[in-house]
Parts: structure tokens; C-alpha cells; sequence
């Protein structure tokens, strides 16, 4: 009889524990999925399997560890399911310390395409912009070259010699609207998705997209795609398409 109270006190600690836990994996979920990595940048950046790894830790093992150190002493269970708690929240504060770094926080186009950065990618100035950006949606920009012809020689050959975007400068970046004309001068015509993907993902993927009149290819960490814009040059979202080959 004592042992069946006690199994029932588990798995009610369980339960206790996993709702805890699903408020936590519902919190993460909106960050990423919803705030930080909307569709289709969470493939674009690969986020999913560390989202993965997260929920597994946070929604099964936190609740799994609390069924199996319930004691009859109330004060050591007390103190062991402080420990857990601890552990998961450090774990769970990790990934998504992780995943707000390495978030899509910026679109920024240059000369003929976008690069997809993170705050943990910009050079210089970085820290005003990741406290500004934390709860923002990925912002659509322009990386333009200074127009000190000194400070532009360097940028150029950072970017040669360093291997150093002006995509991960800050202090390039401008509204993407000074680019308009530029970016209209760049598109390609949208026929041209057809040489590297099959007509029906185009033709899925252009659905919500009636004004798109070209595109300009998107590089990303794990999967490159494309971006859409009007006739004004102006960005209308990201699609699940390949650029390339």
C-alpha cells in the first residue's frame, strides 16, 4: 500500500514537473520559431536541432529526474529537486543564450545579394544592437561602404585579406530603402529560379507573393535561399528556394 502511494506521489511530481517544463518549451518555441528564426530562416539556420536538443533536456529529463528522487523525507526531496531545477534552468538558459546569439537578426543586402548575420557576427559597436534587436523580429538592411575613401579602402580589404564582411559591420548598415534602386538594378528575373528548382516548389512558394517582380539570392549558415522584392525594390519576405546550384 505505502508503495503504491509513493509511485502515485511520483508520478504526480512528474506532472507537476512537466507542466513547469511545457510553459518553459512554449516560451522557447515563440522565441525562436515565432521572434528570432521565423519559417523559413529556421532551416535557413539550422536552429531546429538545437531547439530539439533543448526540449528533449528540459520537457523529458527534468520531469523524468524528479519522479526518480521522490523521497519520503519531504526536506532531501526538497533540496534534490533544487538541484534539478537548477540544472534544467542553466541548461535551458544556455540554448536559448545560444539561439539568441546566433539569431537571424539581420538581413542586410550588399552589392548583390544578403547575408543573413547574427549578433554574435557583427565586428564592431555590437552591443547596443543586440539589446536593441533581443525581442525584434530579423530586420531588412543595407550595408553600404563609407564614403571616406580611407575608411572604404580598409572595409575592402578586410574583406579580401580577413575575410571580413561589411555585412558584419555596424557602422555600414543603413535602412535598406537607401539601396532601393540598386537593389532594382540587381534582381534577377524570377524565371531565372526555374534553372535551380523544380516549377512546383516555385510555384508554392510564389503563392503568397503576387507583387514579386525578382529576387536576389539570401546566403545563410546552413542553407542558402532567396529573397523576394516588388517593382520599388522594396523586400517582401524570404522563400524555401535555392539560389544556386
Amino acid at each position: 500500500m505505502e508503495q503504491k502511494v509513493l509511485i502515485k506521489e511520483r508520478f504526480k511530481a512528474m506532472g507537476y514537473h512537466f507542466i513547469f517544463s511545457m510553459l518553459l518549451g512554449l516560451i522557447a518555441l515563440y522565441l525562436v520559431f515565432f521572434l528570432w528564426y521565423p519559417h523559413p530562416l529556421d532551416i535557413a539556420m539550422g536552429v531546429t536541432k538545437i531547439y530539439l536538443i533543448m526540449l528533449v533536456i528540459d520537457l523529458f529529463l527534468g520531469p523524468i529526474f524528479t519522479g526518480l528522487i521522490l523521497k519520503k523525507d519531504r526536506q532531501k526531496f526538497i533540496l534534490d529537486l533544487c538541484v534539478i531545477l537548477i540544472l534544467q534552468l542553466s541548461a535551458y538558459g544556455y540554448g536559448l543564450y545560444t539561439m539568441s546569439v546566433g539569431r537571424a537578426a539581420w538581413l542586410v543586402f550588399v552589392v548583390d545579394d544578403l547575408e543573413i548575420v547574427a549578433p554574435i557576427d557583427v565586428q564592431s559597436n555590437s552591443q547596443n544592437h543586440i539589446h536593441k534587436k533581443l525581442l525584434s523580429h530579423p530586420e531588412w538592411i543595407a550595408a553600404t561602404y563609407s564614403t571616406n575613401a580611407e575608411v572604404a579602402k580598409q572595409q575592402k580589404e578586410d574583406e579580401i585579406f580577413k575575410g571580413i564582411s561589411l555585412a558584419t559591420r555596424p557602422e555600414a548598415f543603413n535602412p535598406i530603402a537607401v539601396q532601393s534602386n540598386d537593389i532594382i538594378r540587381r534582381l534577377k528575373p524570377l524565371k531565372d529560379l526555374n534553372k535551380f528548382n523544380a516549377q512546383e516548389a516555385i510555384a508554392k512558394e510564389l503563392l503568397d507573393y503576387k507583387t514579386a517582380s525578382g529576387w536576389l539570392p539570401v546566403k545563410a549558415s546552413e542553407l542558402d535561399m532567396v529573397a523576394l522584392f516588388n517593382s520599388k525594390g522594396e523586400p517582401l519576405g524570404i522563400i524555401n528556394l535555392r539560389p544556386w546550384n
